[in-house]
């Protein structure tokens, strides 16, 4: 089947004049597909199909893994798009994708699995992050701020965390006096404030707190219509 998929991935790289892949890094800045985004939606297309269901009301399939790997700044990394591709690549050549060669199923789920990297990743620099999330696991969003407060107000959050955090040398997650005995109480707004600006939460017109599907899932948040952290 890996064999199959290769030789109708060069078919379609020949039927639209991209040749072959390059085999030099440096050869890649002049390749025809890593500059002409109309050629690589044509490609992705021709690939995955159209939309990610029956119809655009899911989305375009082009869209739809930037869209949805993009933290609350607006960034992505290119290793959570390459482990998003690499993940549906895998699991599409163990399932019967008939003329596709990625199925919109295993792009969901290639997001699963970059999702849970990326909070990896993020707990490197941020070691505390992962006990900040932890007690959000379950709720829905968007969500007014106060659920997200009283769930780390339940579970002691920015005082482990800051331990956590003083312990690693790291960047606390809310601001803090000299003192190692300082008042930590009613900072959750403070700690939101951080996740905010790290793009781990976004903020809504309407007050409410959101999170991208890059966090949210690995989180295991819920959010009607999106993707739910288990397959």
């Amino acid at each position: 089947p890996q064999y199959r998929r290769r030789k109708a991935l060069d078919q379609l790289f020949c039927q639209r004049d991209l040749g072959k892949v390059p085999g030099k890094q440096e050869e890649l800045r002049t390749w025809k597909l890593s500059s002409n985004e109309s050629q690589q939606e044509k490609l992705f297309v021709a690939m995955a199909g159209d939309f990610m269901g029956a119809g655009p009301r899911k989305g375009k399939t082009f869209d739809w893994p930037y869209n949805h790997l993009a933290d609350g700044l607006g960034d992505v990394t290119p290793r959570s798009f390459l482990i998003l591709m690499q993940n549906a690549t895998e699991r599409s050549q163990s399932r019967d994708a008939g003329s596709l060669i990625l199925l919109p199923q295993t792009i969901r789920d290639g997001l699963r699995a970059a999702s849970k990297v990326r909070i990896e990743q993020l707990n490197t620099e941020y070691p505390w992050i992962k006990r900040v999330l932890q007690p959000l696991a379950g709720l829905r969003v968007p969500a007014e701020p106060q659920v997200l407060f009283h769930a780390w107000a339940e579970n002691a959050t920015v005082e482990a965390a800051v331990k956590i955090a003083r312990r690693e040398h790291a960047l606390p997650p809310v601001l803090i006096g000299s003192s190692r005995k300082s008042d930590l109480s009613d900072q959750e707004p403070g700690l939101a404030d951080r996740l905010i600006m790290m793009g781990v939460l976004t903020s809504r017109p309407d007050g409410r707190y959101d999170m991208p599907d890059l966090f949210r899932i690995g989180a295991a948040l819920l959010k009607k219509g999106g993707v739910t952290p288990k397959a």
